[in-house]
């Protein structure tokens, strides 16, 4: 099926407060924000109704305070030769989690973006695991590189619908990819140098064609708690398993 077509069961996001993420205050008035500086030691929060664009060639650094915060819509679509950079200032940052409750009207867009150095962090009651974290939200990515990024998970998926193109992670502290109630369709992928699971699946559907797995440090997949995988066209080299299937996981 189609990553659009994917409804959820009931669904509870595991926030200490969901009242808390609710009320948070979005940082600019305005139905269209733009990040006008280059650099941010803040959390930008764009609230519900409201749209983040970031333009192609857009370079942010963003200081151990700054990340972003998205309960509206995120649009950066950078291109080939003009990406967008979103990277530290220093040392490290929080990194940008998008918090929806699966509205239709809501799809997010991460294109030609060379992302590095986040960290996660807790705000708001909520745990962002990755370095980018997505939760109940409809994302199309195509072209993103993540590297160099400490956070528990490099790319969080929580019961959200991805649709992926030409997605690049490499020199990972932990998972590469952890995917918790969601459906995803990723091809044209690479993940190089993963310092746990380049791939981790928990009660989602991964339809999964041409991807390159090179050196992780556990296993190039692992699908748990009744998963379902397809896999074509996979190459993995290096790591201790291939593809470790449990809880009544199908491939």
């Amino acid at each position: 099926g189609d990553v659009l077509s994917y409804k959820p069961n009931s669904i509870i996001l595991s926030f200490k407060d969901q009242k808390s993420i609710r009320s948070a205050k979005q940082t600019f008035s305005g139905r269209v924000v733009r990040l006008e500086k280059d650099i941010y030691d803040e959390l930008i929060i764009v609230g519900k109704n409201q749209k983040l664009i970031i333009e192609p060639g857009k370079i942010i650094r963003f200081g151990p305070k700054g990340g972003l915060l998205i309960k509206g819509v995120i649009d950066a679509r950078g291109t080939k030769n003009n990406p967008i950079v979103l990277t530290a200032a220093e040392k490290d940052w929080i990194g940008i989690s998008i918090i929806n409750n699966l509205e239709p009207d809501k799809i997010h867009n991460l294109e030609n973006i060379i992302f590095s150095k986040a960290i996660g962090g807790t705000h708001y009651g909520y745990v962002q695991m990755g370095g980018l974290s997505v939760a109940r939200a409809t994302v199309n990515i195509k072209d993103l590189l993540i590297k160099d990024i400490d956070a528990e998970d490099a790319i969080n998926f929580y019961h959200s619908r991805i649709n992926a193109n030409g997605l690049n992670v490499k020199n990972t502290f932990s998972d590469a990819l952890d995917s918790d109630w969601s459906f995803v369709q990723l091809k044209n992928s690479n993940f190089d140098n993963c310092g746990g699971d380049c791939i981790d699946l928990n009660n989602s559907f991964f339809k999964i064609e041409n991807i390159n797995i090179n050196q992780p440090s556990d296993k190039a997949f692992s699908l748990g708690e009744s998963s379902t995988a397809e896999l074509y066209n996979i190459r993995s080299t290096g790591g201790n398993i291939g593809i470790a299937i449990k809880d009544q996981s199908l491939l």
